[in-house]
């Protein structure tokens, strides 16, 4: 719980101090530090923009939380920064998105009943919506995601659900 109102705090502290918007990012690269400490996940994205409002992100993940299972999964989103939503005008890849995303993966795991290696595959469509602050090139990204799996394995949730905050570098 103590982590959860740090990170709303330092969210409200940055969405008070970004008043000023001088440069317009096109392109950033970042990684989810929480997703590493907390699920042994490494999350990469690059995101580019297409037009004024738009743009497409390509992320790649590595998971090995678990001792028997290790897996990734490559993803594709596509963003519509929804300009005028807040009373911060923002330009390029600042500002509030959403859009749908798609997602394939590989995972390899032990089977320990009959001693072999096996694999699945994975694949998940869904949304997400986030906010994105950039300061002198250093971007902040908390966003919410919301995703069907289309292949359904016995270990799987009905939808899957998740709030990450992703670091990186924008120019």
């Amino acid at each position: 719980m103590k982590k959860i109102l740090l990170s709303l705090f330092i969210i409200v502290g940055l969405f008070i101090v970004s008043n000023n918007v001088e440069a317009a990012y096109t392109k950033s690269i970042s990684a989810d530090p929480i997703l590493l400490f907390q699920n042994n996940i490494i999350s990469l994205r690059y995101e580019k923009m297409l037009t004024k409002r738009n743009s497409i992100s390509f992320d790649f993940e590595y998971d090995d939380n678990y001792s028997n299972v290790a897996g990734f999964r490559v993803g594709a989103l596509y963003r519509w920064y929804l300009r005028d939503i807040f009373p911060i005008r923002t330009s390029g890849i600042n500002g509030f998105s959403v859009g749908p995303f798609a997602t394939l993966g590989l995972y390899s795991f032990d089977n320990q009943g009959t001693k072999t290696t096996e694999n699945t595959f994975y694949m998940e469509v869904g949304g997400e919506a986030a906010y994105k602050w950039v300061f002198s090139n250093f971007q902040l990204e908390p966003s919410i995601k919301i995703g069907l799996p289309v292949v359904k394995e016995s270990y799987q949730e009905d939808f899957n659900w998740g709030f990450g905050i992703k670091l990186g570098y924008a120019w």
